[in-house]
C-alpha cells in the first residue's frame, strides 16, 4: 500500500494530530456549506415525508416493522428518532441527521486521500464535493443518499486499508463489513460495493483470509435486523418481501401508476420509468445518456474522462491515479448496472452517489499529481474550474422547497382569526411545518368557498370565480438577477 504524506512529521502520533485536525476541518467546513443554500424540507408526498413519520410513529408507538420499502431504512429511521429525543421535534433536529453524516463522509474522505494520495488531492477533493450539487442536496433533506454513502465510504476505505490482512487488516475488514451492512439496511444501492469487494478477493488483489474478518462485521448487522423483522411479523425474509413489493405502491414516474411484477433485474420494469432528464430517445439508452447529462453531477464526469484521456495529464504507468483509476471505474460501472438494470429502480441522479463518489476520487487523484508541462497544468485548472464553476451555480439556483412555509406562516400568524385555502399538495407538504408553529388549523387544502381566501403562485391564474387581491407576500433574492424571488398572492373569492 503506497502513503504519501505531505505532512512533515517522523512521529506517528504527530500524523495522527495533523490528521485529526485535517478531520475537524473538513467536517466544519462541510458543515457550514451545507448550511449555504440548503434544500431543505419539502414534505407532501415526498420520501422525505415518509421518513418523518415512520419515525414519529417510532416516537409515538416504539419501533415497529414497517410495511413499506421506506419505513425500513433502519439506520436513517433511528438516527432521526435519536435527534428528536435528544432536541425535541422540531426542523432543525429533523435537517441536522442528513447534514451530521455529510459532514462525516467528508472528513473521513479527506483524512484517507491524504493518508493515501498526499494533500493536495484531498484538497482538491474537498473543493469538487464541496460544490458537487448531488452531496450538497442529498445532506440538506432528510433522505437515506448521504447516510448510505457515509457508511458505505467508511466501508470502502477500510476495505483497502484492510485488504493486505494482518491484525490490523482483520479489524479494519470487520469495520469493512459492518459499514457495508449498515449502507444496505439503509438502501439497497450500496450492493455494488458487494460487486467490487468480491472481484477484489476472486483476483487475488485483496487477501481472501480477510473474507471471515469481513463476514465477522458485515452477518451480525444483517442477523439482527433479520431475526428482529422475523420476530414481529413471522416472515424471515419480510425485508426482502416489502422491497421486492414497493413497485406495488403509485408512482407518477412509472408508466401506468404501479407494477406487479418482479422489481429486480426485470428489463420490462425498466421500460416503464419514466425518464428523468431531457434525453428521450430510447428506454435502453436513455439512463446513461441523462446520467451524464445531470446537472447535479457538475461536469464530474467529463473532468475524469478529459484529465484521463489527455495525453500531458494522464497519469503515468504504476502511479496510484493510475492503479487507482480502474477500482474506481469499476465501482462507478458497478452502481450504474446495479441500479439501472440489477435493482432496476428508476434511474435518477441520486440513486448513483456510489459512482459520483468514485469520480470525484479519480478527478482528485489525477489532478493532484505533479505536472511539469504547461499544457497539463492548464487542462487541469480548466477543468478543475469549470467543475467547481457549474456545481456552485447549480447549488446557487437550485430551489429552496420550505420558502413556502416561511411567507406564509408568520402572515398566518400576523392573522390568527384567517383560514388561508390551499392546493392540496401544497397544503400536505406545509403540514409539518404548519403544526410546529401552531397553524395547523389556519390552512385547509378544500376548495375555496365564497367570501374565504386562498394563496397561489403569482404566475398562475386564480381558477373560476371572481377574486379581489388582499396582499402580495414575496421572498429574498436567491440569486440576483437570475433566480427571482418567489411572489404568492392571498386573494379573497367574491363569486
Amino acid at each position: 500500500m503506497l502513503e504519501i504524506t505531505l505532512l512533515p512529521s517522523n512521529s506517528r502520533v504527530t500524523r495522527l494530530s495533523h490528521l485529526a485536525v485535517l478531520a475537524l476541518a473538513a467536517f466544519v467546513l462541510a458543515d457550514l456549506s451545507f448550511r449555504l443554500r440548503p434544500t431543505g424540507y419539502f414534505g407532501g408526498s415526498s420520501d422525505e415525508q415518509r421518513y418523518l413519520e415512520t419515525a414519529l410513529q417510532w416516537i409515538i408507538h416504539g419501533p415497529h416493522a414497517g410495511t413499506t420499502h421506506w419505513s425500513l431504512r433502519h439506520p436513517l429511521i433511528i438516527a432521526i428518532v435519536a435527534s428528536f429525543r435528544h432536541y425535541g421535534i422540531t426542523m432543525d433536529a429533523l435537517q441536522l441527521v442528513p447534514r451530521l453524516f455529510g459532514d462525516l463522509l467528508f472528513a473521513v474522505t479527506t483524512v484517507f486521500v491524504t493518508r493515501v494520495a498526499g494533500l493536495r488531492s484531498a484538497l482538491i477533493w474537498l473543493a469538487i464535493a464541496l460544490t458537487m450539487p448531488v452531496f450538497h442536496i442529498a445532506a440538506t433533506n432528510a433522505g437515506p443518499e448521504i447516510v448510505e454513502l457515509a457508511f458505505g465510504a467508511i466501508s470502502l476505505w477500510a476495505f483497502w486499508e484492510g485488504r493486505d490482512g494482518g491484525r490490523r487488516g482483520v479489524a479494519l475488514m470487520s469495520l469493512s463489513g459492518a459499514a457495508l451492512a449498515l449502507a444496505l439496511l439503509t438502501r439497497e444501492t450500496s450492493a455494488c460495493l458487494l460487486l467490487v469487494y468480491g472481484y477484489a478477493w476472486l483476483r487475488g488483489h485483496a487477501r481472501r483470509s480477510t473474507i471471515l474478518a469481513f463476514a465477522l462485521g458485515f452477518v451480525p448487522v444483517i442477523a439482527i435486523d433479520t431475526v428482529w423483522l422475523w420476530a414481529l411479523t413471522g416472515k424471515p425474509f419480510y425485508r426482502l418481501m416489502v422491497d421486492q413489493s414497493h413497485t406495488g405502491i403509485y408512482s407518477a414516474h412509472l408508466i401506468g401508476g404501479i407494477y406487479h411484477g418482479r422489481s429486480y433485474l426485470n428489463l420490462d420494469l425498466a421500460s416503464r420509468w419514466v425518464p428523468v432528464g431531457p434525453v428521450v430517445i430510447h428506454w435502453t439508452i436513455d439512463p446513461i445518456l441523462n446520467f451524464l447529462a445531470a446537472p447535479t453531477f457538475a461536469l464530474v464526469f467529463l473532468a475524469w474522462l478529459v484529465l484521463w484521456w489527455a495525453r500531458s495529464t494522464r497519469p503515468l504507468p504504476n502511479t496510484l491515479a493510475a492503479r487507482a483509476a480502474p477500482w474506481l471505474f469499476g465501482i462507478a460501472l458497478a452502481c450504474y448496472v446495479t441500479v439501472t438494470w440489477l435493482l432496476t429502480i428508476r434511474p435518477q441522479p441520486r440513486y448513483y452517489l456510489f459512482a459520483v463518489y468514485a469520480a470525484t476520487l479519480a478527478v482528485a487523484l489525477i489532478a493532484g499529481q505533479p505536472m511539469e508541462e504547461r499544457k497539463a497544468r492548464l487542462i487541469r485548472r480548466i477543468m478543475l474550474a469549470l467543475g467547481i464553476f457549474t456545481g456552485t451555480l447549480t447549488i446557487l439556483l437550485s430551489p429552496y422547497r420550505p420558502q413556502d412555509a416561511e411567507l406564509i406562516l408568520p402572515w398566518l400568524k400576523q392573522h390568527p382569526d384567517i383560514v388561508l385555502h390551499i392546493a392540496r399538495e401544497d397544503a400536505k407538504r406545509m403540514a409539518f411545518p404548519a403544526i410546529l408553529a401552531g397553524r395547523q388549523a389556519q390552512i385547509s387544502g378544500a376548495p375555496t368557498p365564497i367570501g374565504a381566501l386562498q394563496v397561489r403562485f403569482i404566475v398562475k391564474p386564480p381558477g373560476p370565480g371572481q377574486w379581489r387581491q388582499v396582499t402580495v407576500l414575496q421572498g429574498p433574492w436567491l440569486f440576483p438577477y437570475i433566480n427571482p424571488p418567489r411572489r404568492l398572492v392571498i386573494e379573497r373569492r367574491i363569486g
